[in-house]
């Protein structure tokens, strides 16, 4: 496997943390000072997105161009190849491999997650999210990070921690397994699907309307952040619909490495397609029951 270019490796607690997890850790944390140091610059619409893709999220704000940069040039730093889907590069290529016997890594980014929010300065469900992987199949590290907050949720080869940043320093560092006493009960479940605009919202109600009318709780907030609130075990039941590589692939190796079962809406193995507007629509719960009494009920009704 390709390492990061002189990239020292974290120990948080004691927890010695790989060189591709230091990496995300660490480049998630410039993100953090990076946003918290403009106190809500950046919220101007610089661009729009053309050609189909995201087209119920045409614009482009400044930060979303700001952290993106950042990103890449850390992931450039590393002198590695990589094919890179990001939210707003898009699918683009860096490095390049003179050996024949190396493979490049996958790199997904979604640089702002809540971009609308933080265009109306709302302080809330603002993230980034990278994941590293070394195919479509195989996920290295993964981090969704709360921009207001500094709370932290990533993946590290099959385990999953969740941290909090603050003033250039890790701590309380946890690990994320499934809790004991998850439900299996949609009327005692806390349920995440992403409702805030009025194309989804109508749609989501449509197909998950009698699932959503039974959970105790509904949070309307989805993409990388739905796989990390469901490894931490602030929900239960995560429903992902039509969502882009960007928003699935980022949080998903933070699910799977804490445990939570997946299962694409349509019965067919989760498989990666390397195009910019694919879409996928799948389930993740904390057990197995809850999902299948989830998958049932969407099933039943459509």
């Amino acid at each position: 496997m390709q390492n990061p270019f002189s990239i020292n490796p974290l120990i948080i607690e004691g927890i010695e943390i790989s060189l591709w997890g230091s990496f995300i850790l660490k480049t998630a944390g410039k993100v953090i000072r990076k946003t918290q140091s403009l106190q809500g610059e950046g919220s101007e619409v610089i661009e729009h997105r053309v050609n189909g893709y995201r087209e119920i999220d045409p614009d482009i704000i400044g930060l979303d161009r700001l952290i993106e940069d950042i990103i890449l040039e850390e992931l450039e730093n590393t002198r590695t190849w990589c094919i890179i889907q990001s939210e707003e590069a898009g699918r683009i290529e860096i490095g390049s491999s003179e050996k024949n016997d190396l493979t490049p890594l996958y790199f997904f980014c979604d640089p702002i997650d809540g971009s609308s929010l933080y265009r109306r300065q709302i302080p809330a469900f603002w993230y980034t999210a990278f994941s590293i992987w070394l195919n479509p199949q195989t996920p290295i590290t993964a981090v969704v990070a709360n921009l207001v907050t500094g709370q932290i949720e990533f993946s590290d080869g099959n385990k999953a921690f969740s941290c909090h940043y603050k003033n250039g320093k890790f701590s309380g560092l946890k690990p994320l397994r499934a809790r004991d006493n998850t439900p299996v009960s949609l009327k005692e479940a806390y349920v995440a699907t992403y409702l805030m605009k009025p194309a989804v919202l109508f749609s989501s109600l449509h197909l998950f309307g009698p699932l959503l009318k039974n959970a105790k709780f509904i949070l309307p907030n989805g993409g990388p952040s739905g796989f990390s609130d469901l490894a931490r075990g602030s929900i239960d039941l995560y429903l992902a619909w039509k969502e882009s590589a960007t928003e699935i692939f980022t949080g998903l190796p933070i699910a799977l490495a804490a445990g939570m079962k997946i299962r694409p809406l349509d019965g067919k193995p989760l498989q990666f397609q390397d195009d910019l507007k694919a879409e996928y629509s799948l389930a993740a719960a904390a057990c197995d029951e809850l999902l299948e009494v989830a998958l049932s009920l969407i099933k039943t009704h459509h």
